[in-house]
């Protein structure tokens, strides 16, 4: 079964539309920045052959360092709970390598993120760890936000997830993924 965390809206809710399981998000009663919500998903693993962590307090008057680390805790907590044989994609970002110049903790804390996946993809014996970094996407945040001129749909990020899913079925791991738009 697959798990997607932040199906509410955006990059989640597609994914939770495309491939089904279980999702967690504010909307069906888990706010993910609280300990007692995540331990109550965690309680599900042994359901759970695929785990996307999605969620992220984007936008939120939260972003402050007490919630911007959460879906690398939730990394370093699945990873320790999930089955063995189970596959975890992390959505990061490109941002970390696009707006160097800039005071932006969301930044900060997606490539704290990607740092923690090549961490684990290194463990022997561990659950298999994987990392998307998608540039500009089609979501109402990102388009209302930025109005970029070209965007990663989000049929093609689902397309994109499902072929790391599939190469992981077929015995092979994408460890890192770099996903953006011509522009």
């Amino acid at each position: 079964m697959i798990f997607v965390t932040g199906h509410t809206d955006g990059i989640g809710e597609a994914l939770h539309k495309k491939f089904g399981g279980l999702g967690f998000s504010r909307s069906n009663g888990y706010d993910l920045r609280e300990k007692k919500d995540r331990e109550k998903m965690y309680a599900q693993l042994y359901k759970c052959s695929v785990f996307i962590n999605n969620a992220f307090p984007y936008g939120d008057d939260n972003t402050k360092a007490d919630y911007m680390w959460t879906q690398t805790q939730i990394l370093y907590d699945v990873y320790e709970k999930i089955n063995k044989e189970s596959l975890i994609i992390n959505i990061g970002s490109n941002t970390v390598d696009e707006n160097q110049r800039r005071i932006w903790p969301y930044q900060s804390a997606k490539a704290g993120l990607h740092k923690a996946c090549k961490q684990l993809q290194y463990i022997k014996g561990g659950p298999k760890v994987c990392s998307i970094r998608l540039g500009f996407c089609e979501t109402k945040k990102i388009l209302k936000k930025y109005k970029p001129s070209s965007y990663v749909t989000l049929d093609k990020i689902c397309e994109c997830i499902n072929y790391i899913i599939k190469s992981s079925n077929e015995g092979y791991l994408i460890n890192d993924m770099s996903v953006n738009a011509y522009e």
